[in-house]
C-alpha cells in the first residue's frame, strides 16, 4: 500500500518553520478477517494467481487507497492483471514502487475510509516460469512448484485471519499422482483437504483460522511433468521469492527534512 505519490516540498518548509509541535502522518492500519489465496496451474505450464482479502480499517487509520501486491516472479504483464473493490472494478493497476516483483493497485474514490471495510480481488494471469525439475524420485519425471502468499507489513496489520491457501493442479491427475509439499510456518493442519475439481485437477486446500497475514508461509505441490509441456519446467530449482528482491522492506521510513515520512510496504513477497 502507498500512502504518498508525491510531498509538496514548499508546504512542507512552511510547516517546518511557523510550526514546532511534532506532528506524524497518519498510519495505515487496519485487519484482514479473511483471506483466500487461489493458485492455478494451467495444462500450458502458464500460472493464474488470485486474492480475495477483506479489510476491515481502524477508526484511525489511514485510508486504504492503494495494495501492493508482491509477485512469485517477474514474468507477467500489467494487462493480465485485474482487480475489484466490493465487485467494483478498478484501473489504477501498475508496477509497485516497493515491492519488487509486485503490483500496486490503486482504489482511487473506491478507498476504504477509516471505520470502513471492504474486500478487494487481484486476479493475475498466464504467469509464466513457475514450474521445476522436482527432485522427488518418481518412476517417471515430476514438475514441483513452491509459492509464498504475499503478506502485509506487520506494523500495519493487526489480528487474525481465517485464510484458506488453495493450490489447483493442472486436468488429467489420477488421484494418487500429486505430492503436496509440507507448508513451511503454517499454523494449520499441515496435510491439506484434496478434492477434484469441475476440470478433473486435484485440488489441494490448506484452512488455518488463526493465521496472520503478516506473517509468511510457503506451500508446494508436484505432479507428473507429462501434463503441462516441457519448455515449461525448468531444470534449475528457484525458490518463490527473491529475499533480495525485498529488502526493501528493512526500510520503511524516511527521513525528510525534520518529518518521519511514513511509506507503506504494504505487501512483500
Amino acid at each position: 500500500m502507498k500512502k504518498f505519490r508525491w510531498i509538496n516540498l514548499g508546504i512542507a518548509f512552511l510547516f517546518l518553520v511557523f510550526n514546532t509541535t511534532p506532528v506524524l502522518a497518519q498510519d495505515y492500519y487496519f485487519e484482514v478477517p479473511t483471506a483466500a489465496v487461489d493458485v492455478f496451474i494451467n495444462s500450458d505450464g502458464t500460472t493464474a494467481i488470485q486474492y480475495i482479502y477483506q479489510f476491515n480499517n481502524s477508526p484511525q487509520g489511514h485510508a486504504i487507497d492503494y495494495i501492493d501486491l508482491g509477485m512469485p516472479n517477474s514474468n507477467y504483464r500489467l494487462s493480465n492483471v485485474t482487480a475489484s473493490v466490493d465487485g467494483i472494478p478498478l484501473n489504477d493497476i501498475q508496477d509497485s514502487e516497493y515491492v519488487s516483483p509486485g503490483i500496486a493497485v490503486g482504489l482511487g474514490s473506491h478507498s476504504i475510509p477509516a471505520g470502513g471495510s471492504g474486500t478487494v480481488t487481484i486476479r493475475v494471469e498466464n504467469v509464466q516460469k513457475m514450474l521445476f525439475t522436482a527432485t522427488n524420485q518418481e518412476s517417471e519425471p515430476y514438475a514441483s512448484f513452491n509459492f509464498r502468499p504475499n503478506f502485509f507489513d506487520s506494523s500495519f496489520v493487526s489480528g487474525s485471519t481465517h485464510m484458506t491457501v488453495r493450490l489447483h493442479l493442472p486436468p488429467g491427475l489420477k488421484a494418487e499422482e500429486p505430492r503436496y509439499i509440507t507448508p513451511s510456518n503454517w499454523p494449520g493442519n499441515n496435510e491439506p483437504v484434496s478434492s477434484i475439481d469441475s476440470d478433473g485437477g486435484v485440488v489441494y486446500e490448506w484452512v488455518a483460522t488463526n493465521a496472520d497475514s503478516g506473517s509468511e508461509y510457503t506451500f508446494g505441490a508436484s505432479f507428473p511433468a507429462r501434463l503441462v509441456p516441457a519448455a515449461a519446467v525448468s531444470s534449475q530449482q528457484a525458490i518463490t521469492f527473491d529475499i533480495g528482491e525485498i529488502i526493501a522492506t528493512v526500510l520503511p521510513f524516511l527521513i525528510c527534512g525534520g518529518f518521519i515520512v511514513l511509506f507503506i510496504i504494504g505487501t512483500i513477497a
